[in-house]
């Protein structure tokens, strides 16, 4: 876990731009440390308090992360992942907060953008045939969508024909042959690794 937490830190020190995407204004203080935590791995839920952070708290953490990394580019976003655990007016609530803090925080640095990820599902999607069966999470073609708006705002277009090898290159690897043996498949392989040196060169 701690080479995990150092790969990630190694990361974020490289990486000019930081994307991150808020779920729910809920957390979980663990008692022992009385530490907020990401994840509570299967602990017994006595061993936390289920916390509402308001729009100060969220706000307040948010720009603590900006402050530390100035010259980062930060893009927020919320999740269109709906929390029922407290209803559908809670997410509400929840949402509400993340979203109020997020306008906050982008107005107050110039560092900061905000990506409608929440809103493209809510205000343009609007479907439920955009959610997958259990009508929480957005379907695959919802996300594809999302993506999609994302790349158009925020990759640049020389990217995306480097992007799109890249997806090419991950069919053609999962890719099994009838025949693995046959010149068929040697040739494939070659256009493979063709794929592979342009790729690296770039």
């Amino acid at each position: 876990m701690n080479k995990n937490l150092k790969l990630v830190r190694d990361y974020f020190d490289q990486s000019s731009i930081v994307v991150i995407t808020l779920g729910t204004s809920w957390v979980y203080r663990y008692l022992a440390t009385n530490k907020v935590v990401s994840n509570c791995h299967k602990l017994p839920s006595i061993n936390f308090n289920r916390e509402f952070l308001d729009v100060d708290n969220i706000y307040t953490l948010l720009r603590q992360c900006v402050e530390m990394a100035p010259k980062k580019r930060w893009i927020f976003t919320v999740s269109p992942v709906r929390h029922l655990k407290d209803g559908a007016h809670g997410n509400q609530l929840s949402k509400s907060s993340l979203l109020l803090a997020l306008d906050r925080l982008c107005k107050e640095f110039a560092n900061c953008e905000y990506f409608p990820a929440y809103e493209i599902v809510l205000d343009e999607l609007r479907d439920y045939r955009f959610y997958a069966e259990d009508l929480v999470h957005p379907s695959k073609a919802a996300a594809d969508y999302i993506f999609e708006r994302f790349s158009d705002a925020w990759i640049a277009e020389s990217c995306h024909a480097t992007m799109s090898d890249f997806k090419r290159l991950k069919a053609m690897k999962a890719h099994r042959p009838m025949l693995p043996e046959g010149v068929e498949y040697a040739r494939f392989l070659s256009k493979i690794e063709e794929l592979e040196q342009k790729l690296r060169k770039k």
